[in-house]
């Protein structure tokens, strides 16, 4: 039986290992992080909170993460038949 408690710790794990690889990708490739972290400073400009309306403006972070998605899937991707 699947329990509630489960599915937010499979939830939390996917998201944990996404952030993991796609701080992995940045880290050996010096420049892309270079211009993720300018995107991100000029968006947010310092703030100390960051709110779900500020997270359309960092159009260069999607592109990042989808890249990360595409190269080191959470799931083991099994085909239909």
């Amino acid at each position: 039986m699947l329990y509630i408690q489960d599915m937010f710790i499979a939830v939390t794990d996917t998201s944990s290992v996404i952030i993991g690889w796609t701080m992995f990708e940045l880290i050996i490739n010096p420049r892309l992080m270079h211009n993720v972290q300018g995107v991100i400073r000029r968006v947010l400009k310092g703030k100390k909170k960051v709110f779900k309306s500020d997270t359309k403006d960092l159009h260069y972070l999607t592109p990042v993460i989808n890249e990360t998605l595409r190269l080191h899937p959470p799931t083991p991707l099994i085909p239909r038949e």
